[in-house]
């Protein structure tokens, strides 16, 4: 782990019209492996994108939506979609984390 601080993140796309519908795309996982449960399109405005574009030397979780040349035209940030570890609590209120013993869930994301 590096002690140098995180490099900032590109600038956001331009705005766009907002999206009046979106998919949301449901995935499972178990340890490192996960495949797409479903996909059902719903009536919503999207959030707008967060800032989109090289990440390399950043840390976290993220997904990119991208057009057939490659292109990243939607993409947002999102908590740790598979953990390792969780955050536990003592009775006296301290903190530990614990390793997860079985990586089983879902998560979801919405796209246009």
């Amino acid at each position: 782990m590096s002690s140098s601080p995180t490099p900032p993140l590109p600038a956001a796309p331009e705005p766009t019209a907002p999206f009046r519908s979106a998919y949301r795309i449901l995935f499972s996982y178990e340890g490192d492996q996960f495949k797409v449960i479903s996909k059902q399109r719903i009536a919503m405005t999207l959030p707008p994108s967060h800032p989109t574009g090289d990440y390399e030397d950043c840390s976290g979780f993220w997904f990119e939506l991208q057009d057939a040349t490659g292109k990243i035209i939607y993409g947002r940030r999102i908590h740790d979609p598979m953990p390792t570890h969780h955050e536990v609590y003592s009775h006296e209120g301290v903190a530990s984390s614990r390793k997860v013993r079985r990586r089983i869930g879902s998560f979801d994301v919405l796209v246009w």
